[in-house]
């Protein structure tokens, strides 16, 4: 088992990025209110501002829809949706919308997890956890599970730009595979490079590692106990089918997201109510409904 100290390190990434972006998404994409019969708790005229507020920024940057909550001493005192989907229904804190790279996040915990657990550690080599795992560059050897949390593996757009590529895989397996005639763009450990193959690698290091096919291990660990019941894995869901909007010209246009593979990076799909779930796991060190899926050493936002 790791020192909590070396815990604390390896997550800096995920707390000093993640969370902030998690806790953005609190305002402006996730949303939950408890109990179904929870009533908002609010100074008077609160809500008229929030409203106020939200559909003023909505209007200047032609946001077609979206749903809010805010959390504060660890309960959700408002929570409301906004505008319309691409498919012209209104937008709810039950309506599922792909959390994009908020994925990561949900990742970075199952990896956490399975260290607390003892079955792997942060220091271990992708390498060697993953027989799949090959590189002409004989730097990719080196690659630690804690520079893929990190962002650090060397791996870069610039080498590998995996979302330009027309043909995509169809499983975390073919993915790593296309990792082999990859020259990294720096060494392991000396650079950050936001790159999306980290967590793939990840997702397949969880499910080597756990035995498990990486969206059951969500499920059972982390979506089941916190109860987000409405939120799913892109490899279960197939693809997001619901079509969003997309800026053209400066213009929201109803139109679905290209099929890009994204397991382990940015497949998540749910709703507001079950997001504000998972942003109390956060600001519970860990805890959420009496729940423990994470210690406080390893929870991300002591990190």
């Amino acid at each position: 088992m790791m020192k909590s100290k070396e815990k604390r390190r390896s997550i800096a990434f995920i707390s000093r990025k993640m969370i902030l972006v998690l806790l953005l998404a609190a305002v402006f994409s996730g949303a939950y209110t408890g109990l179904a019969s929870a009533t908002p708790k609010l100074e008077t005229g609160r809500e008229d501002q929030i409203d106020r507020f939200i559909e003023t920024r909505m209007h200047q940057n032609r946001i077609p829809g979206l749903s809010v909550a805010i959390v504060h001493d660890g309960e959700v005192v408002y929570s409301k949706g906004y505008g319309r989907t691409g498919s012209g229904a209104a937008v709810t804190p039950d309506t599922p919308l792909p959390v994009a790279s908020l994925s990561k996040s949900i990742t970075a915990l199952a990896v956490m997890q399975l260290v607390e657990a003892g079955k792997i550690r942060l220091e271990d080599k992708a390498a060697d956890l993953l027989p799949s795992f090959r590189m002409d560059d004989p730097r990719g050897k080196e690659i630690t599970v804690r520079q893929l949390l990190n962002q650090t593996s060397g791996l870069a757009d610039t080498v590998f730009p995996e979302m330009a590529f027309s043909a995509q895989p169809a499983s975390l397996g073919e993915s790593i595979a296309r990792l082999k005639g990859v020259k990294l763009a720096s060494d392991p450990g000396t650079a950050f490079h936001y790159h999306n193959t980290n967590y793939q690698l990840l997702a397949l290091i969880v499910e080597t590692a756990s035995k498990e096919p990486f969206p059951d291990y969500l499920q059972k660990h982390i979506f089941a106990p916190l109860h987000m019941d409405r939120t799913t894995d892109a490899a279960l869901t197939g693809s997001f089918k619901e079509p969003g909007h997309m800026l053209l010209y400066g213009q929201p246009v109803a139109l679905k997201e290209p099929d890009w593979f994204v397991e382990g990076a940015a497949g998540n799909v749910s709703t507001a109510n079950d997001m504000a779930r998972w942003l109390m796991l956060q600001l519970g060190e860990g805890t959420y409904g009496g729940t423990r899926l994470l210690s406080p050493e390893g929870d991300c936002r002591n990190a």
